[in-house]
């Protein structure tokens, strides 16, 4: 969400506007900022209501992904250091990277939480990939075509990005209790419709990231490609 400046000279720019312009811009500044309101106040609400202990769902372990799907193997398996598992607080992840015939890599991300409550949640790329030094060249959110999604369509965040002369493409979503969603508001508001009607707060933050260079687009079909492979595994370890 934008923020509103007071500053004397965006002031008289806006005064310039047609009236009919400006009361729609404060208008729309306003919803946005209720939505924000909105979500922190469900968030927050999200760890005071009581609730019964979530039921342990059956599901295999990430350890047991498969380490070859389709054209692609698995070439390392990484582990987090203890420090940064104790910020992060999953209950099981992976972090792999793979690579196919083409000599092409690709590392895949999946943290998992069995349930999101007592400040538990996932922590958003968004702030966590500026965070690491990473800066921000290109974001938007697209939609895939992956059979076994949503109605064969994957909502996910694309980020181009950039650090040093590195630059990589991220593509990340969130998984869980039958739902896949990208915008980060309706994660938050769908986790709390979950906790009240189903008592289930759990889920998944999927990301999948490679080299950018020297063709973004070329490393975008690539991506896809990839997802679209282990897409049919993920509810063996990912409860719906």
């Amino acid at each position: 969400m934008g923020s509103v400046c007071f500053c004397p000279e965006c002031s008289r720019i806006e005064n310039d506007l047609p009236f009919t312009q400006r009361r729609g811009e404060k208008e729309l500044r306003m919803y946005r900022f209720m939505i924000v309101i909105f979500v922190l106040i469900l968030a927050v609400a999200l760890n005071y209501i009581p609730s019964s202990q979530e039921a342990a769902l059956p599901r295999r372990s990430l350890e047991n992904f498969p380490s070859r799907i389709g054209d692609w193997k698995l070439f390392e398996e990484q582990r987090i250091d203890d420090a940064s598992l104790a910020v992060l607080q999953v209950d099981d992840y992976l972090v792999r990277s793979y690579t196919n015939s083409k000599g092409e890599f690709l590392t895949l991300y999946i943290g998992y939480f069995k349930t999101q409550k007592e400040g538990k949640t996932n922590h958003s790329p968004r702030q966590c990939l500026p965070g690491a030094g990473w800066f921000p060249l290109e974001t938007s959110s697209i939609m895939l075509d992956v059979p076994g999604s949503n109605s064969g369509q994957l909502p996910v965040n694309r980020y181009l990005m950039e650090k040093g002369n590195e630059k990589e493409l991220f593509l990340f979503w969130y998984q869980g209790r039958g739902r896949q969603l990208a915008n980060e508001y309706s994660v938050k508001v769908y986790l709390m419709w979950d906790s009240i009607k189903r008592n289930r707060t759990d889920g998944a933050l999927i990301r999948i990231s490679g080299r950018a260079l020297p063709n973004p687009d070329a490393a975008l079909k690539t991506q896809i490609e990839f997802i679209r492979c282990f897409y049919p595994f993920l509810s063996k370890f990912i409860p719906e």
